[in-house]
């Protein structure tokens, strides 16, 4: 299977404290099996803490659940008490990979950052079609036959959505309204 990120993708970091918004925020924390059975064995308050906020959700998801808007590991000071307590290789697989994002297509994966996330829109859009580049069209694809006139379409539609978007003769807020519109027909 081909693997396809943009140029950028690995340069991405989270800026943490520093962003006016935070994904730490209004969302429950799924933690993946793995992750669970590691945060049974850590010790001292935060595993206890850990142990105490971990529940299972109505979908059946072992989740870390939000409370008052919040994580209930998202400090004061706008921090992960997990991250800091027991380092960056211990967050859950959400935690540790969000706003990366991976869209299996079957013939081809293609790895790209979320625009839920404000830094990584940032990052996205400071780029020139360039840092694109890896992002092939149908021709540079190997698709299998069973691809068909669907993926076409939505390579095409990928191909214009980035046109609009790195439209740098267009203010941004023309560049978005355009890229929304487009996508709202598609």
């Amino acid at each position: 299977m081909q693997e396809i990120y943009p140029s950028f993708y690995h340069e991405f970091k989270c800026i943490a404290n520093l962003c006016e918004d935070s994904c730490c925020k209004d969302w429950d924390i799924d933690i993946d099996s793995d992750t669970e059975e590691f945060y049974k064995t850590v010790q001292g308050s935060l595993g206890d803490k850990m142990r105490a906020m971990l529940v299972t959700d109505e979908y059946g998801e072992r989740v870390f659940p939000c409370t008052d808007g919040r994580c209930p590991f998202w400090n004061r000071d706008m921090l992960c008490d997990i991250y800091i307590g027991i380092g960056e290789e211990h967050l859950s697989q959400t935690c540790a990979n969000f706003p990366r994002v991976a869209v299996d297509y079957g013939d081809f994966c293609e790895h790209i950052l979320s625009f839920a996330c404000p830094e990584a829109a940032r990052f996205m859009l400071k780029n020139t079609r360039e840092a694109y580049s890896d992002f092939g069209g149908e021709r540079e694809l190997d698709l299998s036959e069973d691809s068909g006139d669907c993926m076409s379409f939505l390579i095409k539609a990928r191909e214009k959505t980035l046109d609009y978007l790195l439209n740098e003769g267009e203010p941004f807020a023309y560049r978005l309204a355009d890229c929304l519109e487009f996508n709202a027909q598609v």
